[in-house]
């Protein structure tokens, strides 16, 4: 998690293009908002309903997630 928008711009910005695996990688900032900032500023009732919308949506998109060292790149 970044302190501000534009520390999390600056830090998208600096691996924008980075090749891994012979592809640059292509970098945005979220369109939903997570789990986790929901638990954390929602209350029980909201968090549900962001899990039921969530799973709901989940058929139509996929979740790749990179693991390389002890850093994890969700792409």
């Amino acid at each position: 998690m970044f302190d501000s928008v534009e520390s999390a711009q600056k830090a998208i910005d600096e691996v924008q293009g980075f090749e891994l695996f012979e592809k640059p990688m292509q970098l945005a900032f979220a369109k939903t908002r997570s789990d986790a900032s929901v638990k954390r500023t929602g209350d029980e009732d909201e968090f549900e309903s962001h899990k039921r919308r969530r799973l709901a949506e989940k058929g139509a998109h996929t979740l790749i997630i990179l693991q390389v060292g002890e850093f994890g790149l969700i792409c």
